[in-house]
């Protein structure tokens, strides 16, 4: 067609091509360029004669625009550039519309077929929307999609699915405050033969087709060279194609998932647990359906779970959990665990947990101590909830509604170091005071006073042949001793540097109030209460014990006594 509307000024080639060539839209609509689309067919004008460029005819002494596109100037050679912007991928072209500098002629659907020809495009040509464009019925955006390929499907990476739930199964507690195991007993009980777990393949994924027809080809996913689980006690690996691909169940048991590796606990199971059997000592689970009755010893490499209460007298010993649906009580009653522990009620006893301790009522002169956190929920009527005389303490925080009693029980609560480190520094002095007599002993024997290794080395090339032996036999008890204490300074060293932070950011917190007669200690520093406080929250500051209320603000009080 021809055309008498005056020509736009045409655009700098270099600038133009450059804008288009970006890699993405929103760096070509940044360039702002202002200008104009021609049409085909519409006369080009500039102000002095010029060559002919690409898509540009002459005719009669005329230069027209042989297609929809961008008048330029480019080396001298009058030119009309497409308006198009192709995906780095060649998976989606777009029409390109710059700011127009005079009124957009109507569009026609043959004009951008035809771009669409002359690029090249054979797939995925969006046909309904340049209809729209064209009707009109579709606003002018700066970026309109002209065609879209179909993109590949990537192959998925190969993975492991567990057939279990690798987060922890939780207790219920009930209004009283019982603790309700059914879900913990269920949720992680497997048979043999069993599959814990499979390792989903690779797949290679489906190639996609591109606007010009090629098929791009789909990444295949990557094998998974081993299995991110490790087999555990009572767990078998299956392999497939000489690579680790199934874990299978050897036994009836409790799943166990601790840190990279699943094991299955063998479980035994009691009615319940007295002295007349003896003491109970086992390498697995124990399940207890009933009490475990006054005078009865238990101990277990595994976790303890007890549907009963834990009479006066007994001692439980467990190297997992200890889950004790109706409370413990007793003088003599000793409950130790290297996990965590529940239990509705702690009254009159000894506890020490090396993970968190959740009470579902309350605790009652009792001496009590947590490695984590230490919760008493307020399960069993309105002085649910309590803490009340002896000595709690735990690492990381304590959270009880009450603390201490209107009548003004004693009670000490506080933040302390874990005492799994506390008991492991403890065997490291008693390991270091051994090895410091043994070495005493020798020394002595040696006729010295220290180590000194050149007076060792000048009598054992002094002594006679027979005495060198003995003499040597002494050297390497020394150096051994010597070695072991050195080790055992260290880890010392390493297990005092854990004990100084953990404790440093714990607080107790009493969600309803804690009373007079109340002692708070924190990491040495000592807060003693001489009035209610309402919502108090205890924690360390630089000077000794802070004391701030959760709700409400305005409850903040004084009247405390403190020292560090």
């Amino acid at each position: 067609m021809s055309t008498t509307t005056l020509s736009p000024h045409p655009l700098p080639g270099a600038a133009l091509r450059a804008a288009l060539a970006r890699p993405n839209l929103e760096e070509v609509l940044a360039a702002q360029l202002r200008s104009r689309l021609v049409v085909p067919g519409e006369e080009l004008a500039g102000s002095e004669r010029l060559e002919v460029g690409e898509h540009v005819a002459v005719e009669e002494g005329r230069c027209l625009s042989r297609i929809l596109g961008y008048a330029c100037l480019e080396e001298g050679r009058l030119g009309v550039l497409p308006p198009l912007w192709f995906s780095p991928d060649l998976l989606e072209v777009h029409l390109i519309l710059f700011p127009q500098a005079q009124p957009l002629f109507p569009l026609q659907s043959e004009w951008l077929e035809e771009l669409l020809y002359l690029a090249g495009v054979k797939h995925g040509v969006q046909q309904e929307v340049i209809e729209s464009l064209c009707q009109g019925t579709v606003p002018l955006r700066h970026a309109v999609l002209l065609a879209r390929g179909t993109a590949p499907i990537h192959g998925a990476d190969a993975h492991f699915r567990g057939a279990f739930d690798t987060a922890p199964p939780s207790s219920r507690i009930t209004e009283d405050g019982t603790m309700d195991f059914s879900a913990r007993n269920g949720a992680r009980m497997v048979w043999p033969g069993q599959v814990l777990g499979r390792v989903v393949p690779a797949t290679s994924g489906r190639p996609g087709v591109d606007i010009t027809g090629r098929e791009v080809p789909a990444k295949a996913g990557r094998e998974l060279e081993d299995l991110p689980l490790k087999a555990g006690e009572n767990v078998q690996v299956l392999c497939h194609k000489d690579r680790a691909a199934v874990l299978i169940s050897k036994a009836k048991g409790h799943l166990l998932l601790a840190g990279d590796t699943v094991s299955v606990k063998l479980v035994y199971q009691l009615a319940e647990a007295g002295p007349q059997r003896g003491p109970i000592e086992m390498d697995q689970d124990l399940r207890i359906a009933g009490n475990v009755l006054a005078g009865a010893t238990v101990k277990t490499s595994g976790s303890i779970v007890i549907g009963g209460h834990v009479e006066p007298g007994a001692i439980l010993h467990a190297q997992g959990d200890i889950l004790i649906a109706k409370g413990v009580s007793g003088e003599n009653t000793r409950i130790f665990c290297q996990g965590s522990l529940e239990t509705k009620f702690i009254q009159d006893c000894a506890v020490v947990a090396h993970g968190s301790i959740l009470v579902g009522s309350y605790i009652l002169h009792a001496r009590v101590r947590a490695g984590g956190q230490l919760k008493v929920c307020a399960g069993g009527g309105p002085r649910g909830g309590s803490i009340v005389g002896g000595e709690v303490c735990a690492t990381l925080g304590i959270e009880a509604r009450f603390i201490g009693s209107p009548g003004g029980e004693p009670t000490l609560v506080g933040i302390g170091p874990d005492p799994e480190l506390l008991g492991r520094l403890g065997k490291l002095g008693e390991v270091i005071d051994f090895c410091d007599a043994g070495m005493l002993r020798i020394l002595r024997t040696l006729g010295l006073k220290m180590l000194e290794v050149h007076r060792i080395k000048d009598l054992v090339a002094q002594a006679t042949p027979a005495r060198r032996a003995y003499l040597l036999d002494l050297v390497k008890r020394l150096t051994e001793l010597a070695q072991t204490r050195e080790q055992a300074l260290k880890t010392r060293e390493n297990l005092q540097k854990q004990l100084e932070g953990p404790e440093e950011g714990g607080r107790v917190q009493a969600t309803g109030t804690a009373f007079a007669e109340v002692q708070v200690r924190i990491s040495g520093a000592l807060y003693s209460l001489t009035s209610p406080h309402d919502h108090p929250v205890f924690s360390k500051g630089r000077q000794g014990i802070v004391v701030a209320t959760e709700l409400p603000p305005e409850a903040a009080t004084s009247g405390g006594r403190k020292s560090g």
